[in-house]
């Protein structure tokens, strides 16, 4: 199932800070104009790499569950302890992990939550928050020592201020705005995800991304995302953007809840027009890298190049790739039995007005194609940005969101994605017994150009402006004994990337279940921005108390 969250970053270490300095993501840090070293009122920036963090929230005090909800139900805001909510809230996507929080409390508005922020320092609790609980691997869970859910669902209202731009609180979700867009013909101008039903604070969080960012970039980039309204863990209501407190603007966006609870966003918006989906059929991954090639090296590359791999013998990936390309797949593999995996290289284009562009013309230039969809697709923007909608629908129907999902994704530099093609065969995991009868694996090859490290610092890209490839495997298993062997090989596979090839993980997905007081993975899938995040930890988290369902530090 296409439900790509793609990359949730950041952490560390708390400690005490006087707040007055500026961290430049993509330089050094600067006390107030001078160098770290030199800032006489900021004795920790002396030690920022050894500072270690606080033991809970509210300043290393015990936390004290009966007086944080007796302080917040006395201003009303809505506080729950009770089994059944806390139960509700005990699991996320993944279900490889329950943990149980001590409360929960739904906000309604900005105040509430600088409220719930300041009772949860005064009285030691530390706190997460989380929409629609779309994480794999725990992170939109508590930790496992406790702590409190502040569930944004509240805080949903979607309305347009002014003309080209719509304000998103952070427990809509994408449907929302695209519903009330529709009627305006227009649409976010970012790449959204390939699932509507990520809300705007996660997809800020994680750096939710999709086929149409690589056209218009990805869900937490510049224009497209106008500016974030923020409560810190230090309990400041505090609007964020590349011109306002932008260390916050770089801290927050894929910032896994580390530095502040988010309240609103702004988005650009533009005119809807419609799109035509070509697919065609390669043999290799360094076909598909050709094409990819010529077509972003056209002066109006497409808006989505998409491509899953597929077992053509069986037919995975049917609700992606359609009844028409299945049949031609089995065709192909039926003509030649030794070739079983195939690309689907799913091609979409904007067009403006009634004509839509012409195949020949989309398809010039590219060669070694295998075989060819017959009928291409033409729909609204609209329609294709809910293009995974039916199927999704279809399997929550069957229960496939009771089942446990496993989720193995990273990048890799366009230079060496062949020869991850072929050590590792993804493929393979498309006839694995362990998956769910509920709904077949799915592995996902593809490729995305990276932003420039200065306009979003925790992409943690180490290779500006080149084509990078996401690999990704997700898979429903049959039962928790499956779903533990299946996330040990994918750990072992995260490894050999990182080792082998430099490669990146999804933190959104499977991460490592070490501590980080010490450093960790994340002290080097971080490079070169880990004393920042560091610094920006203990600046607007300074008692440690957000985010603790990712167990970063």
């Amino acid at each position: 199932m296409n439900l790509r969250l793609v990359s949730l970053l950041l952490l560390l270490v708390a400690g005490t800070h006087c707040g007055k300095f500026n961290i430049v993501f993509n330089n050094d840090v600067q006390c107030e104009g001078q160098s770290e070293k030199q800032c006489p009122e900021c004795p920790q920036c002396q030690e920022c790499d050894d500072c270690p963090p606080q033991g809970g929230g509210g300043n290393g005090n015990t936390p004290d569950i009966a007086a944080f909800i007796q302080a917040l139900q006395a201003q009303q805001i809505e506080t729950t302890a009770d089994q059944a909510a806390r139960d509700a809230h005990s699991t996320d996507f993944g279900l490889l992990e329950t943990r149980v929080p001590d409360a929960v409390v739904s906000p309604a508005n900005a105040n509430e939550v600088v409220a719930i922020v300041n009772a949860a320092r005064q009285h030691g609790v530390k706190l997460v928050a989380r929409s629609t609980g779309y994480s794999w691997d725990g992170q939109s869970l508590v930790a496992p020592t406790g702590g409190v859910i502040v569930s944004t669902k509240k805080l949903n209202q979607v309305s347009q201020p002014r003309a080209g731009i719509v304000k998103a609180g952070s427990g809509a979700i994408w449907q929302d705005v695209l519903d009330f867009l529709q009627p305006l013909g227009e649409v976010p101008a970012v790449g959204m995800g390939d699932f509507t039903g990520i809300s705007i604070g996660g997809s800020i969080s994680v750096g939710v991304t999709g086929g149409t960012a690589q056209r218009y970039g990805p869900s937490v980039k510049y224009p497209g995302l106008q500016k974030i309204v923020v409560v810190t863990g230090a309990g400041d209501l505090l609007e964020a953007s590349p011109t306002t407190n932008k260390d916050l603007w770089d801290s927050v966006r894929l910032g896994l809840g580390q530095f502040g609870i988010i309240v609103e966003a702004e988005y650009q918006t533009r005119a809807m027009n419609n799109v035509r989906t070509i697919s065609v059929i390669f043999e290799t991954l360094a076909q598909v890298r050709s094409a990819y090639q010529v077509l972003y090296g056209r002066p109006n590359p497409p808006l989505a190049i998409e491509n899953p791999a597929v077992d053509a013998t069986s037919g995975l990936n049917v609700f992606t790739v359609g009844p028409e390309l299945t049949t031609i797949l089995q065709g192909l593999v039926a003509g030649n039995p030794s070739v079983q995996d195939y690309y689907v290289f799913s091609i979409t284009e904007e067009y403006d007005g009634d004509t839509p562009p012409d195949p020949a013309t989309m398809l010039a230039g590219i060669s070694d194609i295998v075989a060819q969809a017959p009928t291409p697709i033409d729909r609204s923007y609209f329609e294709y940005l809910n293009r995974l909608t039916a199927a999704i629908t279809s399997a929550r129907a069957v229960g496939f969101f009771d089942s446990p999902h496993i989720a193995l994704g990273f990048w890799v530099r366009d230079s060496v994605a062949d020869r991850v093609a072929d050590q590792l065969q993804l493929p393979k995991y498309l006839r694995d017994p362990r998956s769910s009868a509920l709904s077949t694996p799915t592995v996902y090859i593809t490729p995305s150009l990276t932003a420039p490290r200065r306009d979003i610092p925790l992409t943690r890209w180490q290779w500006d402006s080149e084509v990078v490839w996401d690999f990704q495997v997700v898979m429903t298993v049959q039962d928790a004994t499956a779903a533990q062997q299946v996330a040990d090989e994918f750990e072992a596979i995260l490894q050999q990337m990182l080792e082998d090839f430099g490669g990146l993980r999804y933190a959104a997905y499977l991460v490592p279940e070490d501590p980080l007081a010490g450093g960790g993975w994340p002290a080097l899938h971080f490079q070169p921005v880990w004393k920042q995040v560091r610094l920006a930890k203990n600046k607007y988290d300074p008692d440690n108390m957000l985010g603790g369902g990712a167990q970063m530090f």
